[in-house]
Parts: structure tokens; C-alpha cells; sequence
């Protein structure tokens, strides 16, 4: 099971330091977080998340990846990788959860989803009002269709083209200075508020 320990579950991309970084640095840092999620997508045994809090960039891509995925009330996600660096990450397992057109819009815009309109379109299986101690047997049923459809025979392939597609996004020059400016108009936004 995946859950945060904190405030959030997980608020994606460990972005401290940032200076200190190169394209070259963070793009294998990125193809790590790539190769970790396909882990995760096709291990051979239950991936549980549980969502509370935040789960945006990488921490949303997780979740995305596990095979049961629960969203406590309050939860929110986000997807700002493309619209805030233009960085592709975790396209296809999302687009798997919520199809096509809406995981498209949701990146586009690098909207917040709600936990209920995460639950309504795909991307959580149920919502709990507090985070599960254990799980009752309709969720531990529910592993049978997800983690199927996570050991198709496509795997490899799919794998391939998820990671030839961030090395593309994340190969332009200049990925330190976008994720600089990302973090930046973050920061002012928070102050705004």
C-alpha cells in the first residue's frame, strides 16, 4: 500500500535544489520516475494508493500507476507537467484510468480534479471518508480487472514509447530554466492568495 505521511500523499517532483541542476541531471532523474511508475504498473502483485491531500505531478502519475486506487475525501489531483514545463509523464496510464479526451484535458489545462470528479471519471476507484486501515474484500476484489489489464501483453511496448516520449518532451533545451520559471509563477501564485 501507498499512502503520504504527511499532509499530502504526494506532491510530485522533488523540486529543492533546483539550481543546482542541469537538463542532463534532471532528465535522468525524470526517466528514474518513468521507469519506477512502469514498476509499479506492471508488478506482479497488488499496488494499492491511497490518496489524502494533494497528489500532483509524479505523486498523481503514482497513483495513477497502482492497480486500486482510493481517494480520501478532500483529496485533489493535478497534472502540470506538460502545461507548467512541458514535460510528458504518465500520458498513457492516465489516458488507461480516464480515457483519451479527458486525460488530454486534464493535462492541458493542469486543472485540480476533485477527489468526487476523480471517482466519477476513472482515475480513483472509491472515495473513503478517512484513509482504510485494511481493505474490505470489494476492494481487494477489484484487483482482478486492473491488475490484468496491467500484465497485457502490450507492456514492453507500451513501456518503450511512454519513455521515448519523456525523453522527447524533457531532450529540448532549457528543462532547468522551465521547471525555474514553473517553480517561480508557483511561488507567486501562493503568495497572491
Amino acid at each position: 500500500m501507498i499512502d503520504g505521511a504527511g499532509r499530502h500523499f504526494c506532491t510530485g517532483f522533488d523540486l529543492s535544489g533546483l539550481a543546482d541542476e542541469t537538463d542532463d541531471s534532471l532528465l535522468a532523474r525524470f526517466t528514474w520516475i518513468e521507469l519506477l511508475l512502469q514498476r509499479v504498473a506492471r508488478a506482479p502483485y497488488p499496488t494499492i494508493a491511497v490518496a489524502h491531500g494533494r497528489t500532483m505531478g509524479a505523486g498523481a502519475d503514482l497513483f495513477a500507476a497502482c492497480a486500486v486506487r482510493i481517494a480520501v475525501a478532500g483529496a485533489s489531483f493535478a497534472f502540470p507537467g506538460w502545461r507548467g514545463f512541458g514535460l510528458v509523464l504518465g500520458s498513457r496510464r492516465l489516458a488507461a484510468r480516464v480515457g483519451t479526451d479527458r486525460a488530454r484535458d486534464w493535462i492541458e489545462r493542469a486543472c485540480v480534479i476533485a477527489d468526487t470528479e476523480a471517482l466519477a471519471a476513472g482515475l480513483a476507484m472509491a472515495r473513503v471518508e478517512a484513509a482504510p486501515a485494511t481493505f474490505t474484500a470489494p476492494v481487494a476484489n477489484a484487483l482482478d480487472g486492473p491488475l490484468a489489464g496491467a500484465l497485457d501483453g502490450n507492456a514492453e511496448l507500451d513501456d518503450a514509447r511512454d519513455l521515448a516520449a519523456l525523453v522527447r518532451s524533457a531532450a529540448c533545451a532549457g528543462l532547468q530554466q522551465r521547471l525555474t520559471a514553473y517553480v517561480n509563477r508557483q511561488a507567486e501564485a501562493r503568495q497572491a492568495r
